[in-house]
This record gives C-alpha cells, sequence and structure tokens, in this order.
C-alpha cells in the first residue's frame, strides 16, 4: 500500500452541489453546537485512494477543524468509489456528533489511525488549526528569520 498521505493530484468526485449539499446538511444538524462556524465537505479519488474531508471552521478564521479520511481502493471498482466516499461521510457525521455533544472534548490523532465501517477499512486524522494566527507567525518568520535555529516541519505535509 501506498504511504498515506492526503491526495493533491486526486480528482473531485462530485460536482460543486453534492458538497455543498452536504454542508448544508451538517450546518443544519448541528446548528444547536455550532456559533460562527460552518461545514465544509470535500470528496476526491484518484487511482490508490478515495478521499473525504469535513472541515467545521470559525467563519471569523480564528479556528479551523478539517478531519480527513483515506481509503485505499484496493481494486474498488469505480462505480463503488461514491458509495466509499458517502461511507466515509457518514462516518465523519457519527464523529461529528460525538465531539460537539462533548463538549468538543473528544479529538483524533494527529496522525492516520485506522477505522472501519461496514466491513470497510479507512484511517482518519485531524488536527485543529488557527489560520489567523499561523498567517501571523508566517508574516512574522517572513520579516524577522527563525532566529539561530531552523524549524523543520512536522510532516512534510505541513
Amino acid at each position: 500500500m501506498d504511504k498515506l498521505r492526503w491526495q493533491e493530484d486526486a480528482t473531485p468526485l462530485w460536482d460543486d452541489e453534492t458538497p455543498e449539499r452536504l454542508a448544508t446538511l451538517l450546518n443544519k444538524k448541528f446548528q444547536s453546537f455550532l456559533g460562527n462556524e460552518g461545514f465544509t465537505v470535500e470528496a476526491e479519488r484518484n487511482d490508490v485512494f478515495v478521499q473525504v474531508r469535513t472541515t467545521l471552521a470559525a467563519r471569523d478564521g480564528t479556528m479551523s477543524y478539517p478531519i480527513e479520511a483515506l481509503l485505499p481502493r484496493d481494486g474498488a471498482k469505480e462505480s463503488d468509489v461514491e458509495d466509499l466516499a458517502l461511507l466515509m461521510v457518514d462516518y465523519l457525521d457519527v464523529y461529528w456528533n460525538e465531539y460537539l455533544s462533548s463538549g468538543r472534548e473528544t479529538y483524533l490523532p494527529l496522525d492516520w489511525s485506522k477505522h472501519g465501517c461496514d466491513g470497510q477499512e479507512f484511517y482518519l486524522r485531524g488536527f485543529v488549526r488557527n489560520p489567523t494566527a499561523e498567517a501571523l507567525a508566517d508574516a512574522l518568520f517572513r520579516e524577522y528569520g527563525v532566529g539561530e535555529h531552523a524549524i523543520e516541519s512536522i510532516s512534510p505535509e505541513t
């Protein structure tokens, strides 16, 4: 199996309308837990993986919690790809319910962890970010440098 990583060269699975409808459903379902936040949904595929990302983000840019799901295709037929993506969306819906109803105390690991549903195995990871603070830090590093020590990325994807 290929190394687990979000596939930047993947092809969108759906037209623009389907992810918007799924995000609208998540926003309506969880609206009592959401303040100035909303969901987005992405689904993509290539020859190796089917991948889904659902993100809960503050509209002011101060918080973003993307959860990524990868399912190795392992010979899955092209006709099954959409069903596999929807299975992962359903699984992530259950996670979001647990996360939001627990007072946001349930987190996924930063690194890929194996999960299963309906006989399919896939991998999840999630990480809470603050895009506004990250942009400010990047601007400071660009202006003033990083000091005596080079700062290395935790992974090649960050």
